[in-house]
């Protein structure tokens, strides 16, 4: 993952960062580099399990 919702995310703490900021439910931005390709989705966020 490079970025949440256009902010880039460079370490796990970033990314941690950026999730944090929302609610279960949110839908979010989430680009990533894959075979030298850069692709954006959309995601909504769920409930972290128990077994986490």
């Amino acid at each position: 993952m490079t970025k949440i919702d256009n902010i880039p995310v460079q370490r796990s703490s970033d990314l941690i960062h950026e999730i944090y900021k929302h609610q279960v439910g949110d839908k979010i931005s989430v680009t990533y580099l894959r075979n030298g390709k850069t692709s954006t989705i959309s995601a909504i966020l769920g409930q972290r399990g128990s077994n986490m």
